[in-house]
């Protein structure tokens, strides 16, 4: 798979405006390749989850927002896991749900930590990040509690 240019040559902007038209890319690894982790079934990319979660540089596309997850918070003591994250500024007024074990936590804004901290059975792991406008389908018809 070829790698983008350099986003500063029309040819790099060009190549990014096609990720981001064509669905969801990561820009660290320059793959333009449409990715199944980072999506719904929403015609927009508008959920992360799986391999993505820890992933620096994924870009989604939710309706006319442009989200890209710059870093992320690693959970202590537990390799593979994550508390928190730090969005681009272009997701200043963006809101989100975060799954982290049995419970979804709502969030907007830059940065999201678990309320739980950083490590221990109080900060699980993150499961999901949801940008949809509608959120989780409920699974037994009622909706989980956000705290």
């Amino acid at each position: 798979m070829p790698s983008l240019p350099p986003l500063s040559s029309p040819l790099g902007l060009a190549a990014l405006s096609f990720g981001l038209l064509a669905g969801c890319l990561t820009s660290e690894t320059g793959d333009l390749a449409q990715r199944n982790d980072v999506h719904g079934d929403d015609e927009d990319c508008c959920k992360i989850e799986g391999s993505a979660i820890g992933e620096d540089g994924v870009i989604l596309r939710v309706g006319g927002d442009v989200i890209v997850f710059e870093a992320w918070t690693p959970k202590v003591g537990s390799p593979g896991e994550y508390v928190g994250f730090r969005l681009g500024a272009s997701a200043a007024g963006v809101s989100y749900v975060v799954k982290a074990g049995t419970v979804r936590h709502a969030g907007s804004g830059t940065t999201w930590q678990h309320p739980g901290g950083t490590s221990g059975a109080d900060a699980p792991g993150i499961s999901y990040v949801d940008f949809c406008p509608d959120g989780e389908p409920p699974a037994n018809g009622e909706p989980p509690p956000i705290l």
